[in-house]
């Protein structure tokens, strides 16, 4: 995967979710070995929302 910013390398890594509506959660995304850029699914359909208004 490469990274919507600097176009580096995306790994998948584990993230807390610390407001979670079931407690602390872990979930899955990816971050960029370069920028630190991350992404996740609750991430990316923020960005949409955001995008579409």
């Amino acid at each position: 995967m490469e990274c919507r910013r600097c176009q580096g390398l995306m790994v998948e890594g584990q993230f807390f979710d610390f407001e979670g509506t079931h407690g602390f959660m872990w979930m899955k995304g990816w971050r960029c070995m370069n920028c630190g850029h991350a992404a996740d699914p609750i991430i990316e359909a923020n960005r949409r929302l955001h995008v579409a208004v």
